[in-house]
């Protein structure tokens, strides 16, 4: 089976709980991360270690250009 492939635009504190979960279901592989805020960013996958290959972005075009996402 394929593997869904996910983006994430905004990486506040909501976004943690939710990128947490998306991790740990084998057939989800998240491709990049976007959000304005470099701290946020650096929050996200400080909190989030899984994450700290993930592409990251600070503009949601950019992302959307960059990654193949389903």
């Amino acid at each position: 089976m394929e593997k869904i492939r996910v983006g994430m635009i905004g990486c506040g504190g909501n976004a943690t709980g939710h990128l947490r979960r998306l991790v740990e279901i084998p057939e989800v592989e998240v491709v990049g991360l976007m959000d304005v805020s470099a701290d946020s960013l650096a929050r996200m996958v400080e909190r989030v270690p899984e994450a700290s290959g993930v592409k990251q972005f600070d503009d949601y075009e950019k992302m959307l250009g960059s990654v193949e996402m389903d």
